[in-house]
Parts: C-alpha cells; structure tokens; sequence
C-alpha cells in the first residue's frame, strides 16, 4: 500500500518538467502541470505537483527506492467518520496479523530522477 503521507514529501516542480525539453512529450506534459501546479498551489498550498498515481506505479519498477513496514490493515466499513478508510493496527499488541506491507517513506531524489529518465525515454 502507497499511502499519501510519503507522497506528499515528493514534490515535482516547474524546473523539474523542464528536463524534459529534449522529449516529444515535453508540450503536453508542461501544459498538462502548468494548470495542475496552479490548482495544487491553490487548494494545497504547495508549488509543485504531487503526483501520487506515478509513485504508486513507481513501486512496480523500482522497490528497493521504498521503505516498507508489515501491517495489520482494515477496511472500516461501520464507521460514521472513518467509512470506507484503511486503518492500521499500530498498537504493540500480541496479535496481529501483518496482511499488507505499507510504504513509510520514498526515496524522493530517486523517484525524481527516474521519473524524468523514464518520461524522456
């Protein structure tokens, strides 16, 4: 599991998609995260993208860029607040049953690198 919390400390920056001049998907791609770091800017208070989806995608290719726990994850189904979200069983108790490996941190250097090196590819 790639929660957000590791991926809001990888921001993609304005000069980050500007590596990308010497590929084909340059344009698209700068149009694309103009508008989307605007809205980020805006509603998150943050001047770069974050871009969840791709790190996720990322573990995929490279998980040795990832610090993962064992954990014991639930779906809350009952909750009035908490409906529909994962909990994690974080206590020291004896039983738990570690059902899903979550990601804690990511290496936000790597990804950036690859992630230009991939898009330019």
């Amino acid at each position: 599991m790639i929660p957000l919390d590791p991926c809001n400390s990888i921001i993609l920056t304005e000069q980050d998609f500007e590596k990308l001049k010497d590929s084909n998907l340059y344009l698209p791609i700068k149009a694309m995260m103009k508008q989307f770091i605007k809205g980020i800017e805006k509603y998150e208070g943050v001047k770069g993208a974050l871009v969840y989806d791709a790190i996720a995608a990322y573990y995929l290719l490279n998980q040795s860029a990832f610090h993962c726990r064992p954990m014991d994850i639930v779906v809350e189904t009952k909750g009035e607040h908490t409906f529909g979200m994962t909990v994690a069983e974080k206590r020291k108790i004896e039983t738990q049953n570690h059902n899903v490996s979550v990601a804690l941190r990511v290496n936000g250097n790597k990804f950036v690198k690859d992630f230009i090196c991939i898009i330019k590819s």
